[in-house]
């Protein structure tokens, strides 16, 4: 079955191996998935909603009236909670500055928008920072397009970041950034809220290779363990 989740394959964080040049992630495939671990807790913790959130959510209802504060155990009453709020983040100023700093900053951002459409599925929002041949790109958003027609989503960011050094390369416009990556495990739901899959905890180091063509480009994402 196809999940949000399978965009950790895209980006190589389900490690097959550790070794010094690790290759892109290939497309997934139709048999491509994430073991569940069914004898777990694997759902995000969630808070009881309160009239106004079951108001507000666009997700279905079950037996809980308009005005019940009553707390709800399944999945498909809770308002997802996430940490975004406001939707697609917009690129920074200081990620449009050709510079180490300026590097770093569009790295992340990119690790910004990966955890923004595994909550909100949203085609094209990664096409225009993939330069052309990038394949780990062209992975993801076929992953996301998927994700998007079958109503699948994260409740919650799926990658923590933790340490980054980049080095930039002011003669020829390229930079290679690495971001230290923690994945928060956690459900993968369909369009009914219903548990999909779980994704499980990992951690790996995502190295950008980048180059600047009025503004930064992606020219490849490899996965690295740690």
């Amino acid at each position: 079955m196809r999940t949000t989740a399978s965009l950790l394959l895209v980006v190589g964080l389900s490690l097959s191996a550790c070794n010094s040049e690790p290759e892109p992630a290939d497309v997934p495939t139709p048999t491509d998935s994430l073991t569940t671990d069914t004898e777990s807790e694997t759902g995000p913790e969630t808070q009881s909603p309160t009239s106004d959130d079951v108001s507000a959510t666009s997700e279905p209802a079950t037996n809980s009236p308009p005005d019940d504060d009553t707390t709800t155990t399944s999945p498909p009453d809770d308002e997802a909670t996430t940490s975004r709020a406001a939707g697609i983040p917009e690129l920074p100023d200081e990620a449009m500055e050709d510079s180490e700093a300026g590097a770093e900053a569009f790295a992340l951002h990119y690790i910004d928008l990966i955890n923004a459409t595994g909550i909100e599925p949203e085609t094209g929002v990664l096409e225009t920072l993939g330069a052309d041949g990038c394949e780990s790109c062209d992975n993801y958003e076929e992953t996301i397009t998927r994700s998007a027609e079958e109503g699948e989503f994260l409740r919650g960011d799926i990658f923590d970041v933790g340490e980054t050094v980049s080095l930039h390369s002011p003669s020829d416009s390229t930079a290679n950034v690495r971001v230290a990556i923690n994945q928060i495990e956690q459900d993968t739901y369909d369009a009914d809220g219903e548990v999909v899959t779980n994704v499980p905890a990992d951690s790996t180091t995502l190295v950008f290779s980048l180059s600047y063509q009025d503004g930064w480009l992606v020219n490849e994402v490899r996965a690295e363990g740690k």
